[in-house]
């Protein structure tokens, strides 16, 4: 904590020097849960086994700010993840989400440069986790050092990206790169996303030489007045050359749906990814992940910088034939997270 507070600090009085009288914005995202946690598998939890515990799941301080009209800055820090350095291959600490540089080349191109999400997956990765509290199989998050090109064009938005993705066990022969759209219809009633990303990778393990993974995403989210639904159908895969076969295909639909009702947010979200292929020439592991929650969220001041939550969240894996026993994993989670 200590070193990442030291770390803002010089990041602030550095770029506050650099940007003469442009005060850079300080940014604290928190969210904190008490969890009641239950399984009938004590390797696949929404924690460590059963009972009662409290948690703070997320906490991010940040700081953003400009130094001309065409070039900005942003850095953000996760205080409950270590500075040490990371596996990816940047060189960069762990708890390190974003240290980049914007640069506006016109009205319609930015470049950004530094450390930065992945942008992928969807609707489902477009929200943050202190907003969500189920998550697919097929999601995940990534933060990686490159360079990304933003064009807009009327109501298209198109995002490109080539970030690092080494680490100590894969080579980097050729750096991960993407694209996504998003566009708006209907004075934003209507908003498909779709993305596609290719990660090749090379690997010194026995019996594995290369391979290539591909994230494939399309969806689309309504939003009629108060009411929004998300939809998105992602496939992710795993192409191996190894000894024994090819790896796999998890591919699957994740639905959302909320509706603000004054000062209240009730929502539901389920999702089924199905895992297809070998693995290691076996059908082990194969069949469907499923996984939903149920919940509702109060705002007392109308905001949505702070808000008090209650959900209901399960987990399930339902094997492929008879390959395996299914699991089921719930939990209930009562909290309030905010920003300032």
């Amino acid at each position: 904590m200590k070193k990442v507070l030291g770390l803002m600090a010089l990041f602030m009085l550095g770029s506050g020097l650099f940007a003469g009288e442009k005060t850079p914005k300080i940014e604290v995202n928190w969210r904190l849960d008490a969890v009641k946690n239950d399984t009938d598998d004590k390797t696949k939890t929404y924690g460590t086994g059963e009972g009662f515990k409290f948690q703070i799941p997320y906490i991010r301080f940040g700081v953003k700010g400009v130094f001309d009209e065409s070039l900005s800055y942003r850095a953000r820090f996760r205080l409950n993840k270590t500075l040490a350095k990371g596996t990816n291959g940047d060189e960069t600490g762990q708890g390190l989400d974003y240290a980049y540089v914007d640069k506006k080349i016109n009205g319609d191109l930015k470049l950004r440069i530094g450390k930065q999400a992945l942008y992928h997956g969807g609707w489902e990765a477009a929200i943050s986790s202190k907003e969500e509290y189920s998550f697919s199989a097929n999601s995940f998050s990534y933060y990686a050092v490159g360079v990304a090109a933003f064009y807009q064009i009327a109501a298209q938005n198109l995002i490109f990206q080539v970030l690092n993705n080494g680490n100590d066990s894969k080579n980097q022969s050729t750096p991960l790169y993407g694209v996504s759209w998003s566009s708006v219809f209907f004075n934003g009633v209507i908003n498909p996303i779709a993305t596609y990303h290719i990660d090749p990778f090379e690997n010194s393990a026995a019996g594995e030489v290369k391979g290539e993974n591909t994230y494939l995403a399309f969806g689309n989210r309504l939003k009629v007045k108060d009411f929004t639904f998300d939809f998105d159908y992602q496939i992710n895969k795993a192409d191996k050359t190894t000894v024994t076969g090819k790896a796999l295909k998890n591919k699957g639909y994740v639905a959302r749906m909320a509706y603000q009702w004054g000062l209240w947010r009730p929502q539901i979200k389920y999702s089924r990814i199905a895992t297809k292929g070998k693995i290691q020439g076996s059908t082990a592991g194969l069949g469907d992940d499923i996984d939903y929650h149920i919940a509702l969220e109060y705002y007392p001041h109308g905001k949505a910088n702070f808000r008090y939550h209650l959900a209901y969240i399960a987990s399930k894996f339902e094997f492929e034939g008879n390959t395996g026993t299914d699991t089921r994993d719930t939990a209930i989670k009562l909290g309030m997270a905010g920003n300032f």
